[in-house]
Formats: structure tokens, sequence, C-alpha cells
């Protein structure tokens, strides 16, 4: 929802919802306003490549401040492709991966 006071939190969603509603202070936790603004700053970079289908990457969101590539497998042009968007920014999550 935001950052902030749990008490304005708290009468700013009784006031829209009247389900059951759990507010909890998580300082230091992400918003959901950081992940939006995650995927705009590199979202059409992850695009980009997820409709590349010879790539394979099949699945991509916001995890920890960084966007999680699911991909079938990770080659060496999987790797440049995705140091090119930044590998700061990025969690490469290869299905297929070497034994051992």
């Amino acid at each position: 929802m935001g950052h902030g006071d749990v008490a304005r939190a708290w009468a700013a969603l009784t006031a829209v919802s009247t389900a059951n509603l759990c507010v909890v202070a998580a300082p230091g936790e992400r918003s959901l306003a950081d992940d939006d603004k995650l995927e705009a700053a590199t979202g059409k970079a992850v695009e980009a490549l997820m409709n590349d289908r010879d790539l394979g990457i099949y699945l991509a969101g916001p995890e920890d401040g960084k966007m999680r590539m699911t991909m079938l497998h990770l080659t060496q042009r999987h790797y440049d492709k995705l140091a090119a968007i930044g590998l700061e920014h990025v969690i490469i999550e290869p299905w297929i991966r070497p034994a051992g």
C-alpha cells in the first residue's frame, strides 16, 4: 500500500473496504510502489527479452528489489542480454542447470 504511519494506512484502507484487514508496520520492506518503480525502470528491457522466444524466458517479476527472470536454460547469449540490462537488477533462475 505505502510507506508511513500504520494508523493512517488503516484509516485509508477501511474507508474503501469492509473486508477483514491486517495492517502492520514493516520497516525497511519494499512497497508495491517500489516494485512498480522497479518494473518501470527495467520493464521495457525485460519485456523485450521475454518477447524473444528463443531465449526461453517464461516468467519475470519483482523480488527483493530486483527482477527475477525464470527461463528454460542459461547460455552465454542469455547472460550477455541480461548483463546489458544490468546484472545488479536481475535474479537469474534457469530451469535446466548443470549437474553437480
